[in-house]
């Protein structure tokens, strides 16, 4: 059974505590079943669009952070593209000393090789 107050505003419900916080909300009765449901189905429609808000941000973070990640990739590529015969002939201007780099240029083998008879005969 119901419990009014002293303006006959519904306090509490069946299985409601008195003095629910909805109690005397626009002076409705928001105690009962159907509007404890319709706040429950407002409050899943918020937790909806607020979870696919959220999903939305996180997809955008990801594909932006994978979209500069691949820019970096892209300009080394065509930084070493522009640029590569020239990081090749400093590499080898160091006249068989830098034997990883030589590894990376296997056409300047010979000059490796040839340099470093000479620095052994010398």
């Amino acid at each position: 059974m119901p419990v009014t107050d002293d303006d006959g505003v519904t306090v509490a419900t069946g299985g409601e505590p008195a003095g629910h916080p909805h109690a005397h909300c626009n002076d409705r009765h928001l105690n009962s079943r159907e509007d404890v449901l319709t706040d429950w189905l407002y409050c899943i429609r918020f937790m909806k669009k607020k979870t696919a808000n959220m999903e939305a941000i996180a997809e955008n973070t990801l594909r932006n952070s994978c979209e500069k990640r691949l820019k970096k990739r892209s300009d080394s590529i065509r930084f070493y593209m522009l640029f590569g015969h020239v990081a090749m002939t400093n590499c080898c201007m160091c006249r068989g000393e830098c034997t990883r780099k030589h590894q990376n240029h296997p056409e300047r083998q010979n000059d490796y090789a040839s340099n470093q008879e000479t620095a052994i005969s010398g």
